[in-house]
């Protein structure tokens, strides 16, 4: 009975090994919006038209880059954190290890970037 018991929890803390990337995926999506509306928004080598829903990978920190005709351009970074779901990760070794290749060791903050751009001046 105790084999089986043992074999049983074995079984399901090796189920948890890349927990992170499991439940948070590789990448996130991060919402862009200026004021005003409409401008030319690049991160990752992909342009959009703001406000828009990018879909971005986790395992790194991303530079977005801002610009609209008679405003400055703007830019933000968008860092990682630690993902909340880690802490399960820390179990096995070989976990954190998938996580870390993966990206779901890491959230992407903040989730909404919000740029009031300037104009420009004459």
């Amino acid at each position: 009975m105790n084999a089986r018991l043992a074999g049983a929890a074995l079984l399901a803390v090796s189920a948890l090994e890349g927990c992170a990337t499991i439940i948070n995926g590789s990448t996130q999506v991060v919402h862009l919006q200026t004021d005003p509306p409409g401008a030319h928004a690049e991160v990752f080598g992909q342009n959009y038209t703001t406000p828009a829903a990018v879909e971005l990978p986790r395992g790194s920190t991303h530079v977005v880059r801002f610009k609209k005709a008679g405003y400055e351009d703007a830019e933000r970074v968008i860092n990682q954190s630690m993902s909340g779901y880690v802490f399960i990760d820390s179990l096995l070794l070989m976990g954190v290890v998938i996580d870390l290749i993966s990206g779901g060791f890491y959230e992407l903050e903040p989730p909404l970037v919000q740029v009031r751009l300037n104009e420009r001046l004459p």
